[in-house]
């Protein structure tokens, strides 16, 4: 994983994510929601059929209300085979399940379009997720909702997911 934005770091620790200023100042641990990590890797999947094997980058923007310091975009590379993509949901389902944490709700393709729900069990409590994905060709993005508990009190998390086909699975 890597952090777009010059000299910065991120460090993923269980369900939280810490950023690192150029200047190497730590900002308090700010929780993604065990979704975060999660999405990564799973984010193209959401993308609908017929989604293309290969080598995808994803990049996720998030977004945290009332929070003033906001984490820089998140990019992600995954190899994606053909048993990968050949039934979406399934593929969701295995990459989100994690050690049990999250279940899927919901989850409707109508064209090339998904929306779904879930649910994810984390150490502060209970997060629910919801979103919708479109694929185009080669791309997909993705609009994501999260409602979590963070020191008891209710928090909303908004994301954004880009991802692109950058050609074949590299060897290795």
């Amino acid at each position: 994983m890597r952090a777009r934005g010059k000299g910065a770091k991120v460090r993923i620790i269980g369900a939280f994510v810490q950023f690192q200023s150029p200047g190497g100042a730590m900002n308090p641990f700010t929780p993604i929601a065990c979704a975060t990590t999660l999405f990564a890797f799973a984010g193209a999947a959401f993308a609908a059929p017929p989604m293309k094997e290969g080598q995808w980058e994803m990049t996720i923007q998030s977004k945290m209300e009332g929070m003033p310091m906001q984490p820089p975009p998140m990019t992600f590379k995954h190899c994606y085979t053909a048993k990968d993509t050949a039934d979406s949901r399934a593929m969701v389902e295995k990459q989100m399940s994690g050690d049990g944490q999250c279940k899927m709700l919901d989850y409707k393709e109508a064209g090339n379009t998904v929306n779904f729900s879930m649910k994810c069990q984390t150490r502060q409590g209970e997060s629910l997720t919801s979103g919708s994905s479109t694929y185009k060709g080669d791309s997909y993005t993705a609009n994501l909702k999260m409602r979590f508990k963070m020191e008891g009190r209710e928090m909303e998390m908004t994301q954004v997911h880009q991802g692109r086909r950058t050609g074949a699975c590299q060897a290795g």
